[in-house]
């Protein structure tokens, strides 16, 4: 039970009170308030009983100052007292020295997050879990969503299955067995009806709300017995004066770790604003504010964790995603100037009998998005300032035959090129789709050709980590001496023992696989600066590319070749995987080929993400055990 304070307690009442504190620990919380206010009027009220004079060996500090060894001594000998056996001669309190009291230190962004009431022990490794460990990452640990309870209801007006906030008087509050542990079970009313609340595995919500307490309620309306009812709400204390945090409001929803709960998040975010927010500096100007319409940098934080409105949420986003992606623009477009101001490449020109020459030579026709691609790329490669081109299209849809017409300007020019790519099997194909393009002939590390458009035998080479040494060396030397003109390879290309004679044009497929400084790498192979084109499959949204590749000038290819079928894309959900698989299988069984994508080759602790090898086995196993299926992933060795 738990029970609530009177203004003059009997000895039977008295007794369970004290009874409950000593199950509770002696945490001075078995009323609201504390045990002494309930001792007092006791004492007042049964002034000669043998009880009030052990309470009244307390002294001035009270029950609050006693040490918990104390508290359980004391506690003993009251109990004793109210069943009428002789008590014990208790020494008071020790007087505690005072310490002169130091200043606290001023408010502090980087100071570590304990700083903050309450979060210390247990809680501290939860929030570094979430990479949580000064105040300033407190505040910038963002909600991933937001429910909305700040539409109140009566009792009477609930829904069953929606999310609702209710007022409501505190009629009863006990703990109660619930299923296999003790919670809460709360009864509470309005003008309009009264409603059962539980909470599982909970007890401290009985302990802390009082009878005839106002109470806002927010979760979703279940049925219990055909009433209205709330399990495991969200809940807190109604103070008209005080800002919501709990419920009644838009609610933030966190991102969370194991034991570490959203009203935690919820309680030290409202005490990392209420405490630092005002030492978070403005980072932009206030006319340019004012122009573009921005909330301020403040402000964005607050309506980020507790929007007044979904609207003050939206902007406040908008705001943090230019604080976000600014200082990344600023940086690429600086990465952009250096580019261009490290020193001047060699004009690649290309005469219009070789670029007819070479495609007169495709067995197809190039498409006018192809054709626009090779005149903005053609056009980069005539200059001397160094070109730095972002080429974007679907799998499919004619990079590479682009890009091998820069190769063969290159080439023409008499510079070395070279194509890197991310994967062994990736750089193989590669080195496959351009014997093919210009009908090269040799081993499979070496091959030439004799392009009747080209005035001089080409020869291409591979490159890559898992050949033979000797192997390795051979391709090595041929590159140095200049006997090489296009190579393609993985890493191997950017490692120190990969020298280059003249090499001029360098392209890099899947450009978001590669780093800066391997980019760098590649282009310090040469001591002139070098031409760079990247080439990605992955759709990048015009304002994306912008801002992640400001650095790059952009040509996309999306037109498909001629006979080619327009790209569908659906998207199920992880409750709907049944349906991708069957999906799958019926493509299959009208004899086709499917493809299961997964972002990593292994399991990764630090990524929630499917990983190939591990899906594969499952697949095979469970899902289409009557299926041929393979493994493909770039660490294996090419076949």
């Amino acid at each position: 039970m738990n029970p609530t304070q009177r203004a003059t307690p009997t000895d039977g009442q008295l007794r369970k009170i004290l009874e409950y504190e000593r199950r509770g620990d002696f945490k001075n919380e078995a009323v609201t308030g504390g045990l002494d206010r309930l001792l007092e009027n006791y004492v007042v009220g049964n002034p000669s009983s043998a009880a009030a004079q052990a309470i009244g060996g307390l002294g001035e500090g009270g029950y609050r100052q006693l040490a918990m060894h104390e508290r359980n001594a004391w506690l003993e000998n009251v109990l004793l007292a109210l069943e009428g056996r002789p008590t014990r001669t208790l020494q008071g309190p020790r007087a505690r020295p005072r310490r002169a009291a130091q200043p606290a230190p001023p408010p502090n962004l980087d100071a570590p997050v304990t700083v903050l009431k309450g979060l210390k022990g247990r809680a501290q490794p939860l929030f570094e879990k979430l990479d949580v460990h000064t105040v300033r990452d407190m505040l910038f640990l963002f909600p991933r969503r937001h429910i909305d309870y700040s539409n109140l209801r009566s009792i009477g007006e609930l829904t069953p299955g929606e999310h609702e906030t209710i007022r409501a008087t505190v009629w009863s509050a006990n703990e109660r067995r619930l299923g296999a542990k003790k919670g809460s079970e709360v009864t509470v009313g309005d003008d309009t009806g009264m409603m059962k609340v539980v909470w599982f595995r909970n007890t401290s919500v009985a302990r802390q709300l009082r009878v005839n307490s106002e109470v806002l309620l927010s979760g979703k309306v279940g049925l219990y017995k055909g009433r209205p009812t709330f399990q495991n709400p969200e809940w807190e204390i109604w103070d008209e004066k005080a800002e919501l945090t709990h419920a009644g409001r838009l609610l933030p929803v966190y991102p969370l770790t194991k034991n570490l709960h959203n009203r935690t998040v919820r309680r030290f975010t409202r005490l990392a604003i209420d405490g630092y927010l005002d030492k978070l500096p403005e980072t932009l100007p206030e006319p340019l504010r004012m122009r573009l319409n921005l909330m301020g940098l403040q402000e964005a934080v607050n309506q980020a964790h507790f929007p007044d409105s979904m609207e003050n949420q939206a902007k406040a986003i908008h705001r943090l995603a230019l604080e976000e992606l600014l200082p990344l623009q600023l940086s690429v477009l600086l990465r952009r100037r250096l580019w261009q101001e490290s020193g001047t490449a060699d004009p690649i020109h290309i005469e219009n009998s070789l670029r007819s020459g070479f495609l007169e030579a495709l067995p197809f026709t190039l498409t006018g998005a192809q054709q626009k691609a090779l005149d903005q790329l053609l056009a980069d490669l005539d200059r001397d300032i160094p070109m730095s081109r972002l080429l974007q299209g679907d799998v499919g849809s004619g990079k590479t035959v682009v890009a091998a017409c820069g190769l063969v300007a290159a080439v023409a020019c008499g510079r070395q090129a070279v194509m890197m790519a991310p994967t062994e099997v990736l750089a193989d194909q590669h080195f496959k789709t351009l014997k093919e393009i210009f009908d090269a002939q040799g081993d499979s590390t070496i091959a030439e050709a004799t392009p009747p458009y080209l005035q001089q035998p080409l020869r291409i080479a591979l490159l890559k980590g898992s050949m033979r040494a000797k192997e390795k060396a051979h391709v090595q030397e041929q590159i140095e001496a200049g006997k090489v003109d296009i190579v393609v390879g993985t890493h191997a290309l950017i490692q120190d023992s990969v020298g280059f004679a003249r090499l001029g044009f360098a392209i890099v497929d899947e450009q978001h696989r590669f780093g800066v400084m391997q980019r760098a790498a590649l282009r310090d192979k040469s001591e002139r600066s070098v031409h760079m084109l990247v080439m990605t499959a992955t759709p990048i949204p015009r304002s994306l590319y912008l801002t992640l590749y400001g650095d790059l000038d952009v040509s996309v290819i999306d037109e498909l070749p001629p006979g080619r079928k327009a790209i569908s894309t659906r998207w199920w959900p992880p409750e709907e995987r049944d349906s991708a698989y069957a999906f799958l299988r019926g493509q299959v069984e009208a004899g086709r080929q499917a493809f299961v994508i997964c972002p990593l080759v292994e399991a990764s602790k630090a990524l929630q993400a499917k990983a190939a090898i591990e899906e594969y086995e499952r697949l095979k196993t469970d899902v289409y055990p009557d299926l041929r299926l393979e493994l493909l992933h770039g660490r294996m060795a090419g076949r």
